[in-house]
């Protein structure tokens, strides 16, 4: 459980750290593929942070495994306007 959210960190950072400003701008909108990614991403973690007890319950409704999870939110951090798009869906 900790493991997960020690990885909603470094991805709220990412996207919240100011840096060097980048190269290339940042697509506007994700790729509709991408963001339903995001959408499944923010759902899970609004789910994990409502019950966090039972997060195994939560994973195995939404038919993803903790693995599966992390390397989502991996594939999230790494890309800037994903990033950015997954913390401001999962603002409050």
């Amino acid at each position: 459980m900790s493991r997960i959210f020690c990885l909603a960190i470094p991805l709220l950072l990412a996207a919240g750290c100011g840096g060097s400003a980048p190269t290339e701008p940042a697509p506007a909108v994700a790729p509709a593929v991408d963001e339903a990614l995001v959408d499944r991403a923010v759902a899970i973690g609004k789910a994990i942070k409502a019950d966090p007890t039972h997060v195994d319950a939560v994973l195995s409704a939404n038919q993803i495994s903790r693995a599966d999870f992390e390397a989502l939110l991996f594939k999230i951090s790494e890309d800037p306007a994903l990033a950015a798009l997954y913390v401001k869906k999962r603002a409050p």
